[in-house]
């Protein structure tokens, strides 16, 4: 994202705001339609099984993602936001449409396992707070593109160099040791 709002922020300011602030209000929407489904599950499976069962595969669930995070096999869609929009509609619209589609959590690659984890934690052990979850994760990813964006100004410039790529084995190992803890601590 910041690769299209940093140019647009330096040529034409106006419609970068218009498409950061499209692309704000999109996320927190795709963020409720999935913080809908997961409270919807939730409440589901708790009628279904007990709550001794819940925390089990919860447990099982959040070890797997820390074991992918530090196998470097981070679960994730390979997709990106629809580029067929970026010339036919306009910085808002186009916003609102790609922030919809990053809401929803299945578009860009994902770092570590850390949001997966906490979907299912909410979904298995307290599918009430999916919400707070789901629009402090659009929130804090929107904040960090607009962030970037008005902080770096043209874009990514070190996206790939060796040093990104040791710091990001890094931020995986570490993810995955917490979310191996995580699932400690919710098994006791």
């Amino acid at each position: 994202m910041a690769g299209v709002s940093s140019p647009m922020l330096i040529y034409r300011p106006r419609a970068a705001a218009r498409f950061l602030f499209g692309l704000t209000v999109g996320a927190i929407l795709g963020a409720s339609l999935v913080a809908a489904g997961m409270l919807g599950i939730g409440q589901v499976l708790a009628l279904v099984g007990s709550h001794a069962e819940h925390v089990g595969a919860c447990v099982g669930i959040v070890f797997l993602l820390g074991v992918a995070d530090i196998s470097n096999r981070t679960p994730q869609a390979e997709r990106q936001v629809p580029q067929r929009f970026i010339r036919a509609l306009s910085p808002g619209p186009l916003g609102l449409v790609w922030g919809v589609d990053l809401g929803l959590m299945f578009t860009t690659q994902k770092v570590v396992s850390l949001v997966w984890a906490g979907m299912v934690i909410a979904v298995l052990l307290e599918p009430s707070l999916s919400f707070v979850l789901m629009w402090t994760v659009a929130g804090c990813y929107m904040g960090a593109v607009v962030a970037w964006t008005l902080l770096h100004g043209r874009g990514l410039e070190n996206f790939g160099s060796v040093a990104e790529r040791r710091q990001l084995r890094l931020i995986k190992i570490v993810s995955g040791l917490s979310l191996i803890v995580i699932s400690a601590w919710i098994a006791i």
